[in-house]
């Protein structure tokens, strides 16, 4: 009789335990990440449709020894920030060189300079452009402690494709030279300057600018620069160069030449 009760009972109690036990909330459904995605690679195509920043960075070092004995180094960079209206251009360079041949070093080249210029395109063709430019130069074998420039004119794109560009420039800079041994001379020059980019093919490329200052006190007192390079693409980033820079200056300080010039065979980055 016990037992037909205890099977009996049994099932009962566990539905009656069943019954009474508390419901089991519910989870909250997951809110979709749909939007939080979307937000996200809204975010990373902007930032890689912004204008950046492109150049290359060119390096040389070359050492020798035994009947010559000789250092050099040679550094090269720029970069250019186009936008919508206006136009970033920074260019820099340092060239250092000696000679232990005679068996003392000897300093036979150290010069470094840097130019940042703002371009602002006034027209809706882009075509028309105000400048404002500045600029240090410093040459040692020259007596040139410091060369520096600044000033703004007008500027003129005559075109701007990615494989063919071409831009003149007039305005008025002023200079201030500092010299060793103290002396010192500031004076206004007019400002003309040209700039021009080429593909010659897939891989190769030449580019040249040119700036010349012509005093406006004195119409003996110019200074120029000419730097064209030609460049070899290796590989996506990598390329080779082959460079020519002319500085020229006709009245320069003591019994120094006017004409500085240079050759540079380089390896470079662009980014």
């Amino acid at each position: 009789m016990l037992a037909g009760t205890a099977l009996y009972s049994a099932p009962m109690i566990t539905a009656l335990m069943i019954a009474l036990a508390p419901a089991t909330p519910e989870l909250a459904p997951t809110a979709p990440l749909a939007p939080l995605d979307d937000a996200l690679i809204s975010i990373m195509q902007d930032a890689e449709a912004a204008p950046q920043w492109t150049g290359s960075v060119a390096m040389s070092a070359i050492t020798t020894s035994g009947n010559t004995e000789q250092e050099s180094f040679n550094f090269d960079a720029g970069a250019v920030l186009r936008r919508d209206v206006d136009r970033f251009t920074w260019k820099s360079y340092l060239n250092y060189a000696t000679d232990s041949s005679s068996g003392t070093s000897t300093l036979t080249q150290r010069k470094m300079g840097t130019s940042l210029k703002y371009d602002y395109f006034v027209n809706e063709a882009e075509t028309t452009y105000l400048f404002a430019n500045t600029g240090a130069e410093y040459d040692a074998l020259a007596d040139l402690d410091l060369r520096a420039k600044f000033g703004g004119g007008l500027g003129y794109q005559f075109w701007e494709k990615p494989e063919s560009k071409l831009s003149g420039e007039v305005g008025v800079n002023y200079f201030i030279e500092d010299y060793e041994g103290g002396q010192s001379d500031e004076y206004a020059a007019l400002r003309l300057a040209a700039d021009s980019f080429e593909q010659l093919n897939e891989d190769l490329t030449w580019a040249t600018s040119a700036e010349v200052y012509p005093s406006l006190e004195n119409k003996d007192d110019v200074t120029a620069k000419l730097d064209t390079k030609l460049s070899l693409s290796l590989t996506e980033t990598m390329f080779s160069s082959l460079q020519y820079v002319m500085d020229y200056d006709n009245t320069p300080n003591g019994a120094n030449d006017r004409v500085d010039s240079r050759i540079v065979l380089a390896l470079g980055w662009s980014f």
